[in-house]
């Protein structure tokens, strides 16, 4: 059994070694632990400014990106616009070229109708001279009057294949 001796001489080793222990190893424990939670409040401080300025960062990118696709839409507007300006003009152009196109084509037909009216002319008048100094070298009878405009007719078919 335990005698008072032993008993008191443990109580007073326990009462030691917890003066020991608190002041060697719990204490040091304490600080330990106090700078490391320190420590990981100063990186959750440092990750909560992070994220802020990351959000921020990221608000800013992202109006950033808006403003670029509103400027991307309107440049695509105003080429579209004016790619169908162009167009509009490019047609215009042509509508005009084909215009002047068709009022020379119909000048040129009117002036070579012009032309071949007044050769058609001179060569009526040609032959009526003809048949005119024909008629008045000799006399003509039906027959012979027959012959002659049977003659000036040849004569005018062939003065016009000449042309063509």
């Amino acid at each position: 059994m335990l005698s008072v001796a032993d008993l008191i001489a443990q109580v007073l080793n326990f009462f030691i070694l917890m003066f020991v222990l608190t002041r060697i190893l719990y204490r040091p424990v304490l600080k330990t632990l106090d700078t490391r939670r320190e420590h990981l409040a100063r990186i959750a401080r440092e990750a909560g400014h992070l994220l802020e300025e990351a959000n921020r960062k990221n608000e800013r990118v992202e109006k950033d990106l808006q403003r670029l696709e509103s400027q991307a839409r309107d440049i695509l507007d105003q080429a579209t616009k004016r790619a169908e300006q162009v167009a509009a003009e490019t047609r215009d152009f042509a509508r005009q070229q084909a215009s002047d196109m068709v009022r020379q084509a119909e000048e040129d037909i009117a002036r070579k109708t012009r032309q071949a009216a007044l050769s058609m002319k001179d060569d009526v008048v040609d032959i009526a001279i003809a048949v005119a100094g024909t008629i008045l070298s000799r006399e003509v009878d039906a027959h012979d009057q027959e012959e002659l405009v049977q003659m000036a007719a040849r004569g005018l078919e062939r003065s016009r294949s000449e042309e063509a």
